[in-house]
């Protein structure tokens, strides 16, 4: 007993009397060790094999872009920074290595051993962190032989070159295992699966202390072609929105190279900028919704399918959808088609679905993280939210008065594509926008079914109640308060593609030539229309087409109480004809004109007065117009007028 006390005492003494980052630095020293044993202890070199090759294929084949590994390093900077709001994300370049930093949480056993793992990770379970997969970090693996990861006290590496024709005691005799091995044509050299087999290490003698201190991780990465690498870094940034979605509230990127790039992101008021070297590059409106239910069907969906789906989306109750809207010079722009406008934290591939905005989510995607599951009903539930949540931002965004009616140019009625996620939202979309208002009007907001849109202006120049007696019909009541401002005029084509009822020249045509039009219509209400449509159609004299239609329409009102076209009616004054049954503008009607307008009058066909007005007009010609009781003095009529010299040129011509 005093021998173990003894023992007690001089381990106690030891204890106190060492620095405690000593007692740190062999803790963490002889996990890793114990980690490496581990990861290495195979009972067969077949099962050693075949862990080897499923690493080779899923670092080498899964992510096919040269710099999609930075996509995965950086989500695992956000998931460690998230919590503090703020992220610090730093590249440099030394000699043939590329170092990754960021000032998130450490390493700790549970990390290390997720980054050990294939499949397993920490973050799979976690709803906080994005990646769940549990292979994202093996990306680095496509492009390096070499990584080491300093965090704290820890430093270890994984090292191609340490795993490669190796032989374990455990395994018995190696010749004799060779030679079988030959007999069925397959490869005689074991290899490790080292990118998951962690060895201590120290930092690279070109990698002093000051290149990572500050930093809680930094990678280190010794890269092939750290040239092409480079520039395939700054190429992946001048894209400055890949960050956007990222969880942190502030991100800050430097790229240091031979021409350094410094981007932050940062939010001020409702507007997130990007700045690159202290330029602000694009700005965006961006918005998350409040989590709202998983329906039971797809919870049912997935559990059934277990093996599809991660353990944190299973469990879910309720998701939420983000957007961002990009603005320019204040006002709300939409995005190019080529954009990658569908984000899982981070962009993916997918350019093919063509929304005016770019919308995230926590997407399940293909291992390479740049497709999406077609198949899965996480998605396709997603997909179908987004209709909703998106329009009824954009009803606040109007409502708000804050950019104007640009927000129309953002709202997407199909997606580019017909596929089972692209359906879910046309579906879904066709449903919801005739329903939701969204369209900022006088007297309050209208949906896109409701809203009417006279581009001819009519409503305001005359009577509204024309427009809407025209429009109604026996399956829709429309009302004076549907007829949008004209500030909306300039978005007449978006409209019409949202559903909105257009009032255009063919349905103002229409309207004017229907019999209650013309019933309706009095010397005042008619002094109205001359005055709408010589505004509407003064500077269209060299239109045939329109000149045609108002030749051809009864708009004017005669004395004798008619609706004719303007050939068939002449301007009064003094001077009459013999019979005096010409039709004349209406004398109230005729007073009211300005000046211009009786020259455009003119123009479509009204004349003055004369001997032959009669023939001018046509009135002659008409079939009811000669009788028996004035067919001798029509007969003197016409002889008078040749006696004259007046039926020449083409008129009465027999």
């Amino acid at each position: 007993m005093a021998f173990l006390f003894g023992h007690i005492k001089k381990l106690l003494y030891f204890c106190s009397h060492v620095n405690p980052r000593l007692i740190q630095i062999y803790m963490e020293t002889k996990f890793i060790d114990n980690l490496r044993n581990r990861k290495t202890n195979f009972p067969a070199p077949e099962e050693a094999i075949d862990k080897a090759n499923a690493c080779n294929l899923l670092s080498r084949d899964i992510y096919t872009d040269n710099t999609r590994f930075l996509y995965e390093l950086l989500q695992n900077a956000d998931d460690a920074s998230c919590k503090s709001g703020a992220l610090k994300f730093q590249i440099d370049f030394i000699e043939d290595y590329m170092i990754v930093s960021h000032e998130g949480k450490p390493f700790n056993e549970d990390d290390i051993e997720s980054i050990c793992s294939i499949g397993d990770g920490s973050k799979s379970a976690d709803s906080e962190q994005t990646g769940f997969k549990g292979i994202g970090f093996k990306s680095v693996f496509a492009y390096s032989d070499l990584v080491i990861i300093k965090s704290g006290e820890y430093c270890f590496k994984f090292d191609k070159r340490e795993s490669s024709d190796v032989w374990l005691d455990m395994w018995g005799n190696q010749e004799e295992w060779q030679q079988k091995r030959k007999l069925k044509n397959k490869s005689t050299k074991v290899n490790l699966p080292w990118q998951i087999i962690p060895i201590n290490s120290l930092l690279p003698d070109c990698i002093t202390s000051n290149i990572v201190n500050g930093f809680n991780v930094s990678t280190i990465i010794r890269c092939k072609k750290i040239n092409e690498l480079k520039e395939s870094v700054k190429n992946l940034f001048s894209s400055a929105e890949l960050i956007l979605f990222l969880r942190s509230q502030k991100v800050e990127i430097i790229v240091n190279t031979d021409s350094p790039l410094h981007i932050v992101k940062q939010k001020t008021g409702d507007v997130t900028s990007i700045a690159r070297d202290g330029e602000i590059i694009n700005e965006w409106l961006m918005h998350t919704t409040i989590p709202f239910e998983v329906p039971s069907r797809v919870r049912e969906q997935m559990e059934e399918d277990k093996d599809h789906y991660p353990e944190k989306l299973r469990e879910a109750t309720k998701a939420s959808i983000s957007f961002a809207i990009s603005i320019r010079d204040g006002r709300i722009e939409k995005l190019d088609s080529q954009v990658n406008n569908i984000y899982s934290f981070l962009p993916t591939s997918v350019k093919h679905y063509k929304f005016p905005f770019i919308v995230n989510s926590n997407f399940i995607t293909d291992a390479g993280r740049q497709n999406l599951h077609q198949d899965y009903v996480w998605n396709q539930w997603l997909f179908e939210s987004i209709p909703n949540h998106f329009l009824n931002w954009i009803s606040n965004i109007a409502s708000s008065g804050k950019y104007g009616l640009d927000f129309l140019k953002v709202i997407s009625l199909k997606s580019g594509a017909t596929d089972e996620l692209g359906s879910a939202y046309n579906k879904r979309m066709k449903e919801v926008l005739p329903i939701t208002p969204i369209l900022p009007n006088t007297n309050g907001t209208l949906t896109t079914s409701e809203a009417i849109l006279d581009k001819t202006s009519i409503s305001s120049s005359i009577d509204s109640q024309f427009v809407i007696r025209h429009l109604n019909n026996e399956s829709t009541a429309y009302y004076a308060d549907n007829i949008l401002s004209e500030s909306y005029l300039p978005y007449a084509s978006k409209l019409k593609e949202l559903g909105a009822v257009i009032f255009d020249e063919e349905e103002l045509k229409a309207m004017i030539s229907a019999e209650w039009f013309i019933a309706s219509q009095s010397p005042t209400e008619n002094s109205k229309l001359i005055r709408f449509l010589s505004a509407k159609y003064a500077k269209q004299e060299d239109s045939m087409e329109s000149l045609f239609w108002l030749q051809n329409t009864p708009f004017l009102f005669t004395q004798s109480g008619r609706m004719l076209c303007p050939p068939q009616v002449c301007f009064p004054n003094l001077t009459t004809n013999e019979n005096g049954d010409v039709d004349i503008i209406h004398s109230i009607v005729f007073t009211s004109l300005q000046e211009t307008e009786i020259e455009w009058l003119k123009i479509v066909g009204v004349k003055e007065i004369s001997d032959t007005s009669i023939i001018d007009t046509g009135k002659i010609f008409k079939e009811d117009y000669i009788t028996t009781n004035n067919a001798i003095s029509v007969g003197r009529y016409l002889f008078k007028l040749h006696k004259k010299g007046l039926l020449k040129n083409g008129k009465l011509q027999f």
